[in-house]
């Protein structure tokens, strides 16, 4: 018989005097690191084959009406790579909260826009199932299995904190932001 240990999860918390800072990283699987792999193989070689036709104009016509398009394909295709390899394995959601403010941050190499939440205005702390994605054909998609996300209502608005938690995982760390900020109460 083998022995199962309990799982860890994907998110990070760590106390720091009156705050609690929780990390919590991209989601990574297998597959998309094929799908990736493919994406920038195939944008590899259609890249190298629109620069090796690339020649030096004449004149500023030539230029544009030759090597405009060539250029400004390789620059998007490699735009959209990189775009989609910082969102997909670079980007980490940064939640940092103490008695006062709830600071939230989605980063790239710790490069992003932080929005600072008021905890006393901050209400319905709660963790909820996704919802169902746009499959680009006019339907919906099924959100997966067992995931959670992290939101509470802020005014008028709903703010959505960390995604695509493991159950378990998300009402941990609900437990752990009521113990911090006891004004947010007992979660949902």
């Amino acid at each position: 018989m083998r022995k199962i240990e309990p799982g860890r999860g994907r998110a990070q918390l760590f106390r720091k005097g009156n705050e609690l800072q929780i990390v919590v990283p991209p989601e990574r699987s297998f597959l998309m690191f094929i799908f990736f792999g493919f994406f920038a193989f195939v944008g590899m070689f259609v890249g190298d084959g629109v620069v090796s036709n690339f020649s030096f104009p004449d004149s500023a016509s030539e230029l544009f009406s030759k090597n405009l398009f060539a250029l400004a394909f390789v620059t998007f295709w490699w735009f959209l790579v990189l775009k989609i390899f910082g969102s997909l394995l670079l980007k980490k959601e940064l939640v940092k909260l103490d008695n006062t403010y709830l600071v939230h941050k989605k980063a790239i190499l710790g490069v992003g826009l932080s929005r600072a939440f008021m905890v006393s205005q901050i209400k319905k702390l709660r963790a909820e199932i996704p919802p169902p994605a746009d499959d680009g054909e006019g339907g919906k998609t099924a959100p997966s299995p067992g995931k959670r996300n992290i939101l509470f209502d802020y005014g008028h608005t709903t703010q959505v904190i960390a995604t695509n938690l493991d159950a378990a995982e998300a009402d941990y760390i609900l437990e752990e932001m009521c113990k911090q900020a006891r004004s947010l109460g007992v979660p949902k």
